[in-house]
């Protein structure tokens, strides 16, 4: 049976998220490791590690993994920017490491007023720089990056499945690599087939190929037929 998921809050602490998302009804949680609007991270304790890791099997949510902070642009038109970006990256990629997630979900980043080559290329940077230096705090431990679909508004990356194969392509077997599809996002782009009730149907053979095979379906991204009323839809 498909897997129902939700983004879930922290609030409180790390290690009381599982507990929200099975009165959610969920099976698998999405959640941020930090404030999602602050570059600071408080660093993580032994004990909350555990007590998180406890309560994904008391809860049985079967799967948990991250979302990055809002803050972080890997292209931004500002150099400090990027550098606190990659910064950041690297620490977040490091907390996933420590309480065991696999995944962590990754906007490619907005460029301003630059250009979308140099973009890609500071994405690149960006992405292995911060891999570079996670890895040597957990080697073997780091989660798969996943680029997540955008509407692709203005300078967005993302919006175009070619660019997140780009991405990979360049990127290629220097750190573990995926795509989060977004169907809320693909849909803004443009893209009518992400209307509900099959989103699983994408993306298609053309959008896979361009991706160079990186989708893979996750359980998080599959809605529930029945799931109780008035609790969150499954995050995107």
């Amino acid at each position: 049976m498909p897997r129902f998921g939700a983004h879930v809050s922290i609030a409180g602490g790390i290690d009381k998220a599982p507990e929200r998302g099975r009165r959610a009804a969920c099976d698998v949680i999405q959640i941020f490791t930090k404030s999602n609007v602050r570059w600071a991270a408080p660093p993580l304790d032994t004990e909350t590690c555990i007590r998180f890791s406890e309560n994904l099997r008391r809860y049985g949510v079967s799967l948990a993994f991250a979302h990055f902070s809002y803050l972080i642009n890997l292209c931004s038109a500002s150099s400090q920017v990027r550098r606190r970006s990659r910064e950041a990256l690297a620490v977040e990629m490091n907390r996933c490491a420590q309480l065991g997630l696999p995944y962590l979900v990754v906007h490619p980043g907005s460029f301003g007023d630059g250009s979308r080559r140099q973009a890609l290329d500071q994405i690149i940077h960006g992405l292995t720089w911060a891999a570079d230096r996670a890895a040597t705090a957990y080697p073997g431990r780091l989660p798969t990056v996943l680029l997540e679909t955008t509407a692709g508004r203005a300078s967005e990356i993302g919006g175009r499945f070619e660019e997140l194969g780009e991405l990979l392509a360049a990127i290629g077997g220097r750190m573990e690599m995926g795509v989060c599809f977004d169907t809320c996002h693909v849909f803004a782009a443009g893209r009518p087939r992400c209307r509900m009730p099959s989103p699983l149907r994408v993306p298609s053979k053309r959008q896979h190929s361009a991706i160079g095979g990186a989708f893979r379906p996750t359980p998080a991204y599959r809605p529930r037929q029945d799931r109780p009323r008035g609790i969150p839809r499954p995050c995107q």
